[in-house]
């Protein structure tokens, strides 16, 4: 990230103090703490190029500006001892913002002993508001929270132009970047890379609990936990705004929100490798966000929300997967409204790989019309594969694209309780509304509207026929045995609750599944 003093400049004059003087290290005194300690408010302590192997306990003075020369050449080092720079709480919350740490690295420092010590390697603030501007924060750890910065009891931190990389939550520590506890934090053209979080907990990236954070031009990507939820970011009980932000490439999820508020606008959430975002008990607005080649071990690949509340506009879910069901977007217990998303090739393993929605309102706009189409699963003869919703309000969907023109169960099921409206497809389907014949002789690119022009298989039937409660059709099979070896029959076949099957006698036209299901 490029980087320039304009900002420290700015800074720097506004908290300027007609009695101020300027302490310089290490030409007046030898540490930065000898420097911080003889500092009143308003005064500067600017730190030539070095590496300054200090523990710093800041002082009981508000509006300091602690400045180094450049964060390439100005280093901090904690020399794993302690934290590098703390804010204790006897500081009674006298820190605001006027005090600025600017122009270093902070590297190598190591949280650990006493419960209160072992958070924030980097940085620890406890009811204190430091702003940090143009710093490097990397290499730290912590034996509990925050291997980077670690803010706790009111400490509203501003955080611009920084880099947070490599930092470690180690054992049970979340937060391997940033923990946030009871605090309003802003983050703005900040870099959170590389972080870890310790084993079964969250935020690898960022970790916020009973917390608000504003996210500006941030960038959340390659960052790792081991076996918690949200490694991104993580957020409980907070309330999040993120514009133009990125978080991608992290292990685990993206976003994990349970029990928050959240805004997103302008953001991209890709190639993670646990859900984009998964809110639980949670309100949410999402204005042009994109989410794609995310990837869930089970439901809701690109998005899922559980008893929540959500607004999307503009949103495209492409491209995401999930080992069990809804490869696109899973809900339960949640209403969602949607104009102009679309739910474009995403894949489940085993069941619907667009949506799949249980007990749930989903309501689509007439006029930003929604696409659905292309989202496949493993399971060719899968229910739904498009759009499943199960025991949901009767679902008007009107969208500009679907797969086909016509659907079927098998593209949206339970085909009786959605009501389509729909502009364009992306696949000619000429469903037949008929009965239909198969043989084990026969080939599924005939006609199967006849004895004498059979298909081959069952489901390729079941795919091709019109069906609900109004049109009833039937499958007629000719004698043979229907397997997987014989005629390449695919089972389980998933049924359709309005076609008969009929066969020509008990033991003359057997399905044999071959032990394949």
């Amino acid at each position: 990230m490029k980087k320039t003093f304009l900002v420290i400049l700015v800074l720097f004059c506004t908290n300027s103090w007609l009695n101020a003087i300027v302490i310089n290290v290490p030409a007046d005194y030898e540490t930065i703490q000898a420097g911080l300690d003889v500092a009143v408010e308003g005064d500067s302590v600017l730190v030539a190029d070095g590496i300054y192997y200090e523990n710093i306990d800041w002082p009981d003075v508000n509006g300091i500006s602690l400045i180094g020369s450049s964060e390439e050449n100005c280093i901090i080092d904690g020399n794993y001892l302690a934290s590098v720079i703390r804010f204790e709480e006897d500081l009674e919350g006298i820190i605001d913002t006027t005090t600025l740490i600017a122009g270093f690295t902070i590297q190598n420092g190591r949280a650990y002993g006493d419960d209160v010590y072992k958070h924030g390697g980097g940085i620890f603030c406890s009811d204190s508001s430091p702003s940090l501007v143009n710093v490097t924060i990397n290499d730290n750890s912590a034996f509990y929270d925050g291997g980077g910065i670690y803010c706790e009891n009111n400490s509203n931190l501003s955080i611009e132009h920084v880099i947070i990389s490599n930092n470690w939550g180690i054992d049970e520590g979340s937060g391997g970047g940033i923990y946030c506890e009871n605090s309003d934090v802003s983050l703005r053209y900040t870099i959170v890379e590389n972080n870890h979080a310790g084993y079964w907990n969250g935020g690898g990236g960022i970790y916020c609990k009973y917390s608000s954070m504003v996210l500006e031009n941030v960038q959340i990507i390659n960052n790792i936990y081991y076996g918690g939820s949200g490694d991104g970011i993580y957020c409980k009980y907070s309330d999040l705004c993120l514009e133009n932000v990125e978080i991608n490439n992290n292990s685990g999820d993206g976003l994990f929100c349970n029990e928050s508020d959240l805004n997103l606008e302008n953001v991209e959430i890709n190639n993670n490798s646990g859900r984009g975002i998964s809110f639980v008990n949670s309100t949410s607005s999402l204005l042009n966000v994109n989410i794609s080649n995310n990837s869930a071990n089970d439901y809701g690949g690109g998005l899922s929300f559980v008893n929540s509340t959500s607004g999307l506009l503009n949103v495209n879910i492409n491209n995401n997967s999930a080992d069990d069901y809804g490869g696109g977007l899973f809900c339960e217990d949640s209403n969602l409204d949607l104009e102009n998303v679309s739910i474009v090739n995403n894949t489940a393993e085993n069941h619907n790989g667009g949506m799949h929605c249980i007990e749930s309102r989903i309501l689509f706009s007439n006029e930003n019309r929604c696409n659905i189409y292309s989202n496949t699963t493993s399971n060719n003869r899968d229910s739904g594969i498009d759009i499943f919703a199960f025991n949901c309000l009767t679902i008007d969907v009107y969208l500009d694209t679907f797969t086909v023109i016509t659907p079927s169960e098998h593209y949206a099921y339970p085909i009786d309780n959605i009501n389509f409206d729909i502009l364009n497809s992306v696949e000619e389907n000429n469903l037949i509304d008929a009965d239909l014949f198969v043989a084990v002789e026969g080939d599924d690119t005939n006609s199967g509207t006849s004895p004498n022009d059979p298909f081959k298989t069952i489901g390729h039937a079941l795919e091709m026929l019109f069906n609900n409660n109004l049109n009833i059709n039937t499958i007629y099979l000719a004698e043979g045995i229907y397997s997987p070896s014989t005629n390449g029959e695919v089972f389980p076949l998933v049924w359709s609750n309005y076609v008969n099957l009929i066969g020509a006698g008990e033991e003359l036209s057997v399905l044999d599944a071959e032990n394949s299901a």
